[in-house]
Formats: structure tokens, C-alpha cells, sequence
């Protein structure tokens, strides 16, 4: 037996409730996947990750990802969805080798930030920031980790910049940069 949703979409009533059925719900995901493509976000849920984990191509993946996060609603469920679609595209912009764009994405989730808990925060951040680390030949990483320890002052995210700091000073002695 297949699981039924109930859609209330059109007005939230009672009256005007369908029922259907998860197959049609990933109907209209891919179909405003489709019209999403050229709107601003999709929603924030996990049919529209898996949704972003099912396309073939990379680049597809990537602009679905990005489409979820701009969803601006700020639901717990949205945020731990947003959540994952921060680490599946750090994980496919670093499978990429795609630094520049990690450290761009760094500075674009700034206001993501300022809705979830410093510690998480933090922890994504690092995350991040350890990723692109890890990409070969990543060109003078010290621009973006400067540009994230003024942000980190300016938000007063003392741990936060000391980690971050710390990871900078890292790097200079691996690369015997001193």
C-alpha cells in the first residue's frame, strides 16, 4: 500500500483537501523543478534533495542545491533540510575541485547563518572551509579566510574566528609560508 498525502494547497480547508499519492507528489516536485528552473527557489524538503541527488548531471545537481536554499522560509524542517543541501553541494563543488566557488558559497549563506545556532554555525563553516582545503592545488586560500575572520569579528563569533584563524595558520606552515 502506497503512503497518501493531503494536499492543502488550495486554501488550506477541508473542502478543498486532495488526497495523493507520494508517486504524484514527486510529479509536481519534477514539474516545478522544471518551472524552478527559471523561479527563484524550490521548496525546502527532502523530495526536493532527492530530487537533487537523482539528476545525472553535476551542474543540474548543483543548481537544484542552490534552489533549495534560497527557499526563504526558515521552518525548523526547512533549516535542517537547507542544512543538508549546504553539505551535498560543498561535497559536489569539492568532488569538482571547485574551491573559489566553496568560498563563494561561504559568503553567500551569510544570512542562512545569522537563523541558526552559532555551534552549528561553526560547524558548517569548518566543514566548509575543510573541504576546500583538501582540493589540490587550491589558488591563495588566505584571501577568502580573511575575508571569513572580518565576518566572524563583525558578527562576534570569537570561536568561530579562532578556528578559523587557526586553520589559516595551518595552512601557511604546510605550505611553508611563513
Amino acid at each position: 500500500m502506497r503512503p497518501l498525502l493531503i494536499d492543502y494547497s488550495d486554501g488550506g480547508q477541508a473542502s478543498n483537501c486532495r488526497i495523493r499519492s507520494l508517486d504524484s507528489w514527486r510529479q509536481i516536485l519534477v514539474s516545478r523543478a522544471a518551472v524552478a528552473m527559471s523561479s527563484s527557489y524550490l521548496p525546502a524538503t527532502t523530495d526536493s534533495i532527492s530530487l537533487a541527488l537523482e539528476a545525472k548531471d553535476p551542474s543540474e545537481r548543483i543548481s537544484i542545491l542552490y534552489q533549495i536554499l534560497e527557499n526563504p522560509s526558515s521552518s525548523p524542517e526547512a533549516l535542517r533540510i537547507k542544512e543538508q543541501s549546504i553539505t551535498n553541494l560543498s561535497d559536489l563543488l569539492r568532488q569538482g575541485n571547485r574551491a573559489e566557488d566553496l568560498y563563494g558559497h561561504l559568503t553567500h549563506m551569510r544570512p542562512f547563518f545569522a537563523l541558526i545556532p552559532k555551534a552549528k554555525t561553526a560547524k558548517i563553516v569548518r566543514g566548509i572551509i575543510d573541504s576546500a582545503a583538501r582540493i589540490p592545488g587550491t589558488s591563495d586560500p588566505q584571501i577568502a579566510f580573511k575575508e571569513m575572520v572580518e565576518w566572524t569579528r563583525a558578527e562576534k563569533r570569537t570561536f568561530l574566528r579562532q578556528r578559523v584563524e587557526a586553520r589559516l595558520t595551518a595552512l601557511l606552515m604546510e605550505n611553508k609560508e611563513y
